[in-house]
């Protein structure tokens, strides 16, 4: 990954913060209160049309600083398996290391 945005360092993007970061998100775009969004449900659980879709994965390249394949969203379906793909990837990124797949 290239960088980060918002003032997010290499160090903050563990899976709880993108997990919270996502639960955000969706909670903004559905109307649910935050507390709500289950981490364990599916994306297509929250009725989020093609449109929000495409504006959360453009927020969270955005925030993250690298681009997000849309399609990572089907491959990891849900907000806690999607979140510790994406700081696993950054990790190795940053690091060398090897990816965490969670």
């Amino acid at each position: 990954m290239s960088g980060t945005a918002q003032g997010v360092t290499p160090q903050e993007i563990t899976p709880e913060a993108v997990e919270n970061w996502l639960v955000e998100q969706i909670a903004q775009r559905t109307l649910l209160p935050p507390a709500t969004v289950s981490v364990h449900l599916r994306f297509d659980e929250f009725d989020i049309d093609s449109a929000d879709s495409l504006v959360i994965t453009t927020a969270l390249k955005d925030w993250l600083g690298d681009q997000v394949d849309p399609h990572t969203f089907v491959r990891y379906p849900t907000i806690r398996s999607l979140a510790g793909y994406l700081a696993g990837r950054h990790r190795q990124v940053t690091t060398g290391g090897t990816p965490v797949h969670g």
